[in-house]
C-alpha cells in the first residue's frame, strides 16, 4: 500500500528539498522536549515524525482525519510498542481529557477553519500545565507577497491573529520564527562534545555578532502552556541534511549549466563557420540565379508571343462553342414541346375511357334509382294518411296539456311565494312539471303532489309567522342593546380623554428622563477619563508605558465602545509614535488591551469581528508598509 503524492501532505518517500527541511527540522526540535512524556501528535499524516518522536518518548499517538494515511502509518510503523495511530480530527479528538503532557500539531490549523474548537480540544486532552507546540505559515509572507495560494490551505493566520488565538487559550506563549537561508557554516570536522556556536548577521555595511532573529518567517513556530518553564527551553536551532544538501544540489546543477554552456558555445562556433561557408555558396547561387533570370527573360518573351496567339485561337473557339450552346438549347426545348404534347394526349386518352365507364356506370345506378323511387312514392302515401292520424290524436293531447299547464301555472305562482323556505317542495314540483309533460296518464299523480304542496305551504306560511313573532321579540332586545352601547361609548369617550392626558404627561417625564440619562452617561465618560488619567499617572512613575500611549488606546477603546471603527483605527494608528515596541508587539498589547478594558467594565469584546473588519485590516496594511526588510546573507 502506497499513499498519493497530492501535495496535500508530506511524504519522505517522494518528497526532497525545500519542504523536506522544514517538516524534519520541526520535528527534530521536538524530540528533546518529548523525552519520557506522553504525547500526542495531531495531523500526523503519513507516519514519520510520529514515528521519530517514539524514540524518546514514553508514549505517542497519531491522529489524522484521513483513514487510508492512518492504515499506512500502523502499517510502516506499528511495529514500535509506544506507538499508535488513530483516526480522528482536530475539532473532536479520540483521547481522554488530561491524558498527555505535550501536544504537536505542524502545518495543521490552516487547514481548516475551527480554531477555537481545535484549541479547546488540545486543552482538554493537555494535562494541566502540558506544553503544545504549534506551527503556522505566516500569511503576509507565504502567500501575500508572492501572491501565492496554496488550495488545501483553508484559513492562514496573520502573526498578530496567530498570537491573539494562542493567549486567548495558554497564559503563556513564546514565538518563534523558520524559514531556510543562504549562510557561512564553520562547524568541527568531527562531532563536538558541547552544541556551542556563534551567530554574526551582516548589517548595512558591518558585520555584527549578535542573536539571530527573524523579522519575516515563512512559518511560525510557538510553544504555549499554563506554565511558564515549560516555554523557557530555548528551541533556536539550524537543520542540516547530509544526504539531501540543498547548497550541494545547487553546486551540482551549476556545473551541469557550465557544462552545457561550454557545449553551447562549442556548437555556435561550428555553427557559425558553417554559416560562413553558408553565405559564399549563397554569393555563388545568386551569381547563377542572375544568369537564369536573363534566359528567363528571353522564354518570357517568346511566351507572351505564343500566348496572343493562344488568345485569339480561344476566341474563335469560344464563338463556335456559342453557337453550338444555342443549336443545343433549341432542339432540347423542342423535345421538351414534343413530349410534354405527347403526355398531354395519353392523359387525354385515359381521361376520355374513364368517363365512358363513368357514364355506363351512372346509366346502371340511376334506372335503380328510378325503380326505389316508384316503391318510395308508395310508401310515402301510406305514411302521409298515417300522420293525418296521428296529428289528430296529437291535437287532441296537446289540449288536454294545455289545460294541465295553466293548473300548473297557478300552483307554480303560489309556489313561488316560499322558494327560499321551501327549496324541497320547489323540487317535487319540478318533478311534477316534468312528468305532466311527458304523459297526460301522470297528471293524477300531479294534482296528489299538489294538494301536499298546499299543505305543505300552509305549515310553512305558519312557521313565517311565528318567525315574525321572534323577530320583534330580537328588534326589542336589540334596541335596549344600542342603548347599553350608547352609554360605553359616553363612558369610553371619558376614558379616552384621561389616558390622553395621562399619555401627555408620560412623554413629558420620558424626555425629562432622556436628557438626565444623557447628562448622566456625559458625566460617567468624564469621570472614566478622569480616573482613567489618575492610574496612568501611578503607571507611568512604574516606569511602564509612556501616559500618551495609554490615553490613545484608551480613545481607541472607547470609540471601539461606540462602533467607531475608523476612530478605533485612528488612534491606534497615532499611538504607534508613542511607543519603543516592535510592531508585532504593539498589535499584541492592542488585543490585550481591549480585553482587559472590556473584561473590567463588564463588555463583550469580539476580537474575530474586530481583526476581521476593513479598518482593521488597512491598518494592518499599513503597518506593514512600515517595516524594513533586513537581507541575512
Amino acid at each position: 500500500m502506497e499513499l498519493e503524492p497530492t501535495g496535500e501532505r508530506y511524504l519522505p518517500s517522494c518528497m526532497k528539498g525545500q519542504i523536506k527541511y522544514e517538516h524534519l527540522h520541526r520535528y527534530a526540535l521536538s524530540m528533546e522536549l518529548a523525552r519520557d512524556k506522553q504525547v500526542l501528535d495531531i495531523a500526523s499524516g503519513e507516519g514519520y515524525g510520529s514515528a521519530s518522536l517514539s524514540k524518546f518518548a514514553r508514549s505517542v499517538v497519531g491522529v489524522d482525519i484521513d483513514s487510508k494515511s492512518v492504515e499506512y502509518a500502523n502499517q510502516k510503523y506499528g511495529d514500535r510498542p509506544n506507538l499508535e495511530f488513530v483516526v480522528g480530527a482536530c475539532e473532536a479528538i479520540p483521547l481522554p481529557s488530561q491524558s498527555v503532557d505535550i501536544v504537536t500539531s505542524f502545518e495543521t490549523i490552516e487547514h481548516h477553519n475551527q480554531h477555537e474548537e481545535m484549541m479547546q480540544e488540545i486543552k482538554r486532552v493537555l494535562n494541566p500545565g502540558g506544553l503544545l507546540i504549534i506551527s503556522s505559515p505566516n500569511r503576509l509572507t507565504y502567500s501575500d507577497l508572492p501572491e501565492y495560494s496554496n488550495p488545501f490551505h483553508v484559513k492562514e493566520l496573520y502573526d498578530y491573529q496567530f498570537i491573539s488565538l494562542l493567549n486567548r487559550h495558554f497564559k503563556h506563549v513564546k514565538i518563534y520564527g523558520q524559514r531556510l537561508a543562504t549562510g557561512s557554516f564553520i562547524f568541527p570536522l568531527k562531532e563536538a562534545s558541547q552544541p556551542s556556536f556563534n551567530a554574526y548577521t551582516f548589517d548595512d555595511s558591518e558585520v555584527n555578532q549578535k542573536v539571530c532573529s527573524l523579522e519575516e518567517p515563512i512559518y511560525f513556530i510557538a510553544l504555549c502552556s499554563d506554565e511558564v518553564t515549560n516555554v523557557q527551553p530555548a528551541i533556536d536551532s539550524i537543520y542540516i541534511d547530509k544526504p539531501d544538501d540543498l547548497f550541494k544540489e545547487n553546486q551540482i546543477a551549476l556545473a551541469e549549466s557550465q557544462s552545457q554552456l561550454h557545449q553551447t558555445n562549442a556548437f555556435l562556433s561550428q555553427y557559425q563557420s558553417q554559416l560562413h561557408q553558408t553565405e559564399v555558396i549563397l554569393m555563388q547561387c545568386q551569381s547563377q540565379l542572375q544568369n537564369t533570370e536573363s534566359v528567363l527573360e528571353q522564354s518570357q518573351s517568346q511566351l507572351q508571343h505564343t500566348e496572343a496567339v493562344l488568345e485569339q485561337s480561344q476566341s474563335q473557339l469560344h464563338e463556335t462553342q456559342t453557337e453550338l450552346k444555342q443549336s443545343q438549347s433549341q432542339l432540347h426545348e423542342t423535345q421538351a414541346e414534343l413530349e410534354q404534347s405527347q403526355s398531354q394526349l395519353h392523359e387525354t386518352q385515359a381521361e376520355l375511357e374513364q368517363s365512358q365507364s363513368q357514364l355506363q356506370h351512372t346509366e346502371a345506378v340511376l334506372e335503380e334509382s328510378q325503380s326505389q323511387l316508384q316503391h318510395t312514392e308508395v310508401v310515402l302515401e301510406e305514411s302521409q294518411s298515417q300522420l293525418h292520424e296521428t296529428q289528430a290524436v296529437l291535437e287532441e293531447s296537446q289540449s288536454q296539456l294545455h289545460e294541465t299547464q295553466v293548473v300548473l301555472e297557478q300552483s307554480q305562482s303560489q309556489l313561488h311565494e316560499t322558494q327560499v323556505v321551501l327549496e324541497q317542495s320547489q323540487s317535487q314540483l319540478h318533478e311534477t312539471q316534468t312528468e305532466l309533460k311527458q304523459s297526460q296518464s301522470q297528471l293524477h299523480e300531479t294534482q296528489t303532489e299538489l294538494k301536499q304542496s298546499q299543505s305543505q305551504l300552509r305549515e310553512t306560511q305558519a312557521e313565517l309567522e311565528q318567525s315574525q313573532s321572534q323577530q320583534a321579540q330580537t328588534e326589542a332586545e336589540l334596541a335596549q342593546t344600542q342603548t347599553k352601547f350608547k352609554q360605553s361609548q359616553s363612558q369610553q369617550g371619558q376614558t379616552g380623554a384621561k389616558l390622553a392626558q395621562a399619555q401627555v404627561q408620560l412623554n413629558e417625564t420620558n424626555a425629562v428622563l432622556e436628557q438626565s440619562q444623557s447628562q448622566l452617561h456625559q458625566t460617567q465618560e468624564v469621570l472614566e477619563r478622569l480616573l482613567f488619567q489618575k492610574n496612568l499617572a501611578a503607571t507611568q512613575a512604574e516606569g511602564q508605558h509612556p501616559t500618551q500611549y495609554n490615553l490613545l488606546l484608551w480613545e481607541a477603546w472607547y470609540a471601539y465602545g461606540k462602533g467607531d471603527l475608523a476612530g478605533v483605527a485612528h488612534y491606534l494608528q497615532q499611538s504607534l509614535k508613542c511607543t519603543p515596541l516592535s510592531r508585532t508587539e504593539t498589535v499584541v498589547n492592542w488585543l490585550e488591551s481591549f480585553a482587559k478594558l472590556s473584561l473590567e467594565k463588564g463588555y463583550e469584546f469580539d476580537s474575530y469581528s474586530l481583526t476581521n473588519s476593513a479598518e482593521w485590516k488597512q491598518l494592518m496594511r499599513s503597518i506593514t508598509a512600515l517595516r524594513t526588510v533586513v537581507t541575512i546573507s
